[in-house]
This record gives C-alpha cells, sequence and structure tokens, in this order.
C-alpha cells in the first residue's frame, strides 16, 4: 500500500466532503479528464500520423453495471504509464495536464480543459472504492491503480488491450438521505451529460435500453396483420447513443446561424418560453477571449420577484459547464437577462464551481452591461411595441438600478424608463421634456421642471385637485403609480438639467397663481385649525390653486405622503416614518366661510368638528385614509 504523497486524510476529507458542494460535479469532472486525454493524445497523433489521423475516431464511454453497482468512464486518450500514475493520482491536485501544456508548443494545447488530480477525487464523493485502469500510449504498459480513500493507494500490473483509461467507481451503498444508485440510471447519467458536458468536442456515448416493435412475418395473413396493429408486440434491445451536441452555438459563426437556432437553443437550455424579445450573440478577442450569447426573455419568471430567484448566466470553459448562475457577470438591474458566457481563460476556485473576480473579469462584465444597455437603447428607437412589452415586464428592475445606485446609474438608465403621463401612455423622459431636434420647444424648456404626481393609480391621480388645475392649462404631469418610482426620482434629482418637482409637495405653486393677502380674519382661522391639528400637521396655509375643493394635504421635506405610506407597509420593527403634512386650504370654499362663522359666533365645538372633518377628507384624497372612521362617520351623518 502506498501512501499519499504529502497529503494527510484531512485533506483528502476536505476534498471529498468540503470543496464540492454538489456530488453530481464528478461525472463533469472525469468526462473533463478523458477529454483532456483524448486531446494529448490528438497532438501527439497529429505529429505522427497526421494523414491517417481520424479525430473522429476517439470517443469517451459510460458503462454502468448495476449488478457490480459500478460505473466506468472510459476513453480512448493518452493513457498513464505506471510512474504517471505514481505522480498524477498519488498527489492530489498534481497537474499532469499542466506539463503537457508546458512541454507542447501547439495552439489546440491551450484549450485543454484542466488537471487531473483535484477534478479526479470528485469520485470519492460518490464511490468507497475508485480503480483506474490505463495503457500508455508511450510504452504500452498496463496499469491498475486502486484506492478506497485516505488511507493510500496501490499500483499493480494489469491486462488492457486498447491504448486510454477505464475510471471504474464501485458506488457507495445508499442511505436514507443518498440515493447512489441513481447514478446507474441512464436517465440520470443522460440528464448529468445534458447539463454539464453537453458541448465536450468528443461523442460521449453509452448503451441504453430501447423498446422495439417486433416486424411481422412478411406472409402474415390478413387477420394477423390486422391484430398486429391492433396489439403490437415489442421487444427490448441495446443501441449504443451519442449523449452530447459536441457543437456550441456560440462557436459557431454569426452569419450561419438564423433566428430559429438562437431561438430553439434559448428553449433547449431552458432559458425562457416562447420566443425571447431580443438576443445577443458577443465574441471578444484580446486579452480575455470569450463569446457570449444573452437573451432579453418576452415573459418574467415565475419565481423572479422572489427570494428564490438566481439571476446570473451559465458560464462555460472548454465546453464544460462550470456554473449555472455566474451572478457576478450581471448588475442586479440587468438580472431578467438569461444566457451563457464561454471562455477558455477563466479563473476558477479549486473545484470549478466558484469564479474568481478579477480585474479581466470585471472588465467582461462592464463589456456584457453595456451591449445589453445598447441592445435595450435599439430596441426603444427601432420596435417601440416591443420596447413597451420589455418595459411593462422588467421596467421596475431599471428603476430599482437608479435607486440601489443612488443615481450613479442615472444617465445609463434614465433614457430606458418610460412613465405614463397626463398627455400619454409610455413616454419617455426625452419626449416629456422635448425631443432633439425640436429645438424652440427645447430651449424654452431648458429650464422647466418635469413635473410628477404619485399615486396608487392613475386614475386616483388625475382625480388629485392639482393635478386637474395642471390638466386643464395642458401641462404634462408625469404620473407615479409604481412604489419604487419616488424613490427613483429622488435619487436622480434631476434629468438633463431638468429638475423634478412634485405637484404635491408644499412648495409648489401652479404658473401664474398670484398669492392673495388674507384677512386677519383669515390667518386667525388658519392659525386656529393649526394649533388644534396640532402633531398631525406642521402648517395651514391658503392655495390659491385650489377651485372645487376644500382642501388637499401636501408634504414639506424629502418625505412625501407617498413615501410615507410605502415605509408604513414595510415589514420589520422599523420605526415609523412620517411625511412633514401641510393641510393647504381654499379660502373661497363655502366650507372654510362656514368654519369663520363659527368662530365669529362662538360656536367651538363645531369649529372643532368641521376642522377635524376637513383635515380627514383631506387625508382621504391622499390616499391615507382616517385614523377614527367611527367618530369620522358620525360627523357625517349630523352633516346629513
Amino acid at each position: 500500500m502506498r501512501k499519499f504523497k504529502a497529503e494527510s486524510q484531512k485533506l483528502l476529507d476536505m476534498m471529498i466532503h468540503s470543496i464540492y458542494t454538489n456530488k453530481d460535479v464528478f461525472l463533469r469532472e472525469l468526462i473533463s479528464n478523458a477529454s483532456d486525454a483524448l486531446d494529448k493524445r490528438y497532438i501527439l497523433d497529429l505529429e505522427e500520423k497526421p494523414s491517417d489521423f481520424d479525430r473522429s475516431s476517439y470517443k469517451i464511454e459510460l458503462i454502468p453495471n448495476e449488478e457490480d453497482r459500478t460505473l466506468t468512464v472510459r476513453d480512448y486518450g493518452i493513457g498513464m504509464t505506471e510512474e504517471e500514475m505514481d505522480k498524477n493520482l498519488g498527489t492530489i491536485a498534481h497537474s499532469g495536464t499542466q506539463e503537457f501544456k508546458q512541454a507542447e508548443s501547439k495552439g489546440d494545447v491551450a484549450s485543454i480543459i484542466g488537471q487531473f488530480g483535484v477534478g479526479f477525487y470528485a469520485s470519492f464523493m460518490v464511490a468507497e472504492k475508485v480503480e483506474v485502469v490505463s495503457k500508455s500510449l508511450k510504452d504500452g504498459s498496463s496499469h491498475r491503480w486502486v484506492s478506497e480513500g485516505a488511507d493510500g493507494y496501490k499500483i499493480e500490473d494489469a491486462d488492457r488491450e486498447e491504448v486510454g483509461t477505464d475510471v471504474i467507481l464501485h458506488l457507495r451503498k445508499d442511505k436514507e438521505d443518498e440515493d447512489y444508485s441513481r447514478y446507474l440510471s441512464e436517465y440520470t447519467l443522460r440528464s448529468l451529460v445534458e447539463k454539464y458536458s453537453n458541448y465536450i468536442r468528443y461523442s460521449i456515448e453509452m448503451e441504453v435500453s430501447r423498446q422495439k416493435r417486433v416486424p411481422l412475418r412478411e406472409d402474415a395473413t390478413e387477420e394477423e396483420k390486422k391484430a398486429w396493429e391492433d396489439n403490437p408486440e415489442y421487444e427490448e434491445t441495446r443501441e449504443t447513443l451519442t449523449l452530447n451536441s459536441k457543437t456550441p452555438i456560440w462557436n459557431q459563426p454569426k452569419k450561419d446561424l438564423k433566428d430559429e437556432d438562437y431561438i430553439n437553443f434559448y428553449q433547449q437550455e431552458g432559458l425562457g418560453f416562447g420566443k425571447p424579445l431580443r438576443w445577443i450573440h458577443l465574441v471578444a478577442d484580446g486579452t480575455l477571449s470569450y463569446r457570449a450569447i444573452l437573451y432579453i426573455p418576452s415573459q418574467v419568471p415565475w419565481d423572479f420577484y422572489t427570494r428564490e430567484f438566481k439571476k446570473g448566466l451559465s458560464l462555460y470553459s472548454a465546453g464544460v459547464k462550470i456554473m449555472d448562475h455566474a451572478d457576478s457577470l450581471l448588475p442586479d438591474y440587468l438580472s431578467f437577462v438569461q444566457g451563457v458566457v464561454s471562455s477558455e481563460d477563466f479563473k476558477l476556485n479549486l473545484s470549478r464551481e466558484t469564479l474568481q473576480e478579477d480585474r479581466q473579469m470585471m472588465a467582461m462584465a462592464r463589456r456584457i452591461e453595456k451591449r445589453v444597455l445598447d441592445e435595450l437603447k435599439k430596441m426603444m428607437e427601432e420596435d417601440e411595441e416591443a420596447y413597451k412589452t420589455f418595459f411593462g415586464l422588467f421596467g421596475t428592475t431599471l428603476k430599482a438600478g437608479i435607486y440601489q445606485s443612488y443615481g450613479a446609474k442615472k444617465d445609463d438608465l434614465a433614457p430606458l424608463l418610460l412613465f405614463d403621463t397626463s398627455l400619454g401612455q409610455g413616454r419617455s423622459l426625452d419626449q416629456i421634456i422635448g425631443e432633439e431636434g425640436e429645438e424652440d420647444e427645447a430651449e424654452e424648456k431648458e429650464k422647466a421642471k418635469i413635473l410628477y404626481a404619485t399615486g396608487e393609480s392613475l386614475e386616483g391621480i388625475r382625480q388629485l385637485p392639482t393635478v386637474q388645475a395642471l390638466m386643464e392649462k395642458e401641462e404634462e404631469v408625469v404620473f407615479l403609480t409604481d412604489t419604487i418610482d419616488e424613490f427613483t426620482i429622488k435619487a436622480m434629482v434631476d434629468y438633463k438639467g431638468h429638475a423634478f418637482q412634485s405637484v404635491l409637495s408644499d412648495d409648489f405653486a401652479l404658473e401664474g397663481e398670484e398669492k392673495e393677502d388674507l384677512s386677519p380674519e383669515a390667518e386667525e382661522l388658519f392659525s386656529a385649525m393649526k394649533e388644534l391639528l396640532d402633531g398631525e400637521v406642521v402648517d395651514v396655509k391658503a392655495s390659491q390653486g385650489l377651485t372645487r375643493d376644500a382642501a388637499i394635504l401636501t408634504a414639506q421635506g424629502d418625505i412625501s405622503i407617498e413615501m410615507e405610506k410605502t415605509l408604513a407597509g414595510q415589514p420589520g420593527d422599523m420605526p415609523k416614518v412620517q411625511a412633514q403634512k401641510v393641510l393647504q386650504v381654499n379660502p373661497d370654499h363655502p366650507v372654510v366661510k362656514k368654519l369663520l362663522a363659527f368662530r365669529d359666533q362662538g360656536k367651538e365645538e363645531d369649529f372643532q368638528a368641521y376642522t377635524q372633518l376637513l383635515y380627514d377628507q383631506a387625508r382621504i384624497i391622499a390616499g391615507l385614509g382616517v385614523e377614527d372612521p367611527v367618530t369620522f362617520t358620525r360627523r357625517i351623518q349630523e352633516l346629513m
């Protein structure tokens, strides 16, 4: 029994139980190693017999044996000598491939996947015993390497006819929470190859069961033919099936691909349903070379707005799927983007399950981000209806990108936003401030503010007194109904020099509105109302813009009434945040004249009741509701 070189039982246990988070990847690692071995043989064979060399004759075979509970991964690659077995398999994480790369100079060497070492030891996650039988191309010798774990391994002579390697896994016994027998199932093996190794350049083959209809005798009678049609017989046959596709779409020239190819790949890879809105085929060569197929979906994933949703792109290296969701390649506000990225230059952690971030990876992420944003702008310009469909599905994430970046991303994202306004639906901010080319209008609006109003629904906003007054003047008002809208606007501050102005804030005044001097009686009335509503409002003041309504609530400061409602609905024990409310009163309204009369006549109780009723009505208009609905209802009944 030979001991592992410079490795302890603790290290091997870490390899088996800690480094890999998903047992299924053992097959990915063994297939990757088999592909490496075939690549090495390919490179050496090119030197010796290029005239009759046929790369397609090399393959990888999966051989499950339920009776013996073994799974064999067989290749016809370069094989290993006894010394190479001892060196490559006896030293954990020793890379025979790395040495081969350094020794060879051909271009194909760069695409060899990785190392026969760390990945190989993933086998022990599912196997209690591992055998490696290999015949070397170098000296024609055959040897068997056997290990049952950290105690060590042995190497002995073997008899293998063809050059190549068999890795034979003696699977562990099933447990209550672990079904190792599933790795003998044709369905499981086919699924794992499709998921992780579908684009390995060599054929991955397995003998599978097939139900084949038993052919009818040529001399069968009409009666026998009818009986055979109604109740045909089947027999079980075995046939060899290629499990992988081999040629990934991202390596094919764009000119050779049709729309159907991109759509089929989108559906087959499970990236989405139906037809995507747009796709991007990205090819980058340079310091970091990579290829990507990115999709903008036409439907929202069912779990998109849940914690279970995982953003990110599928990651491939040398045809091997490394990660399902490489989230560092996409910012959160582009989490709806689906697709794949392939590169031979990825720097991965030891288990090849985690991407190591560095300057090159950050540069790739920035490039992908820019290309997606450019595609969205292009869609916005070329296909307005498609873009409106997209924005209806994922516009909230773009708004969140501005808010979560504290406005840092507004230059990239603000031109992509759409809003419903008093002048139309789905209008961009450029349309609201005046599109380029409308020079006179643009100059006139150069310093004009972008007016907005918040509310729970479009119809509710249209009924607001201030909004109605602005609509009568044909002024454009942006309607904000999403809970994140106002937070986004606050983070943006302005758009191309046009500041945002809430028409429901205390400092907003209608254009042309002149402030009239109040009589001493009216000033005293408002002062008394403010004192009565102390704790509810910070001020009571006259509003010349109100015509039909007696009063409305506005807000001072950064917290609006809509933001108060949004924050109040957040889970947790957060401190209650309230807007500084101002009761704006129409001094010419009959209700206000009634209040003045109560003051003159000394009817204090009526004055207090009407003031409270006026305030409650203003709260209802603002969507806040009333704190004491019983008292409010009784006051209405008394009036009736």
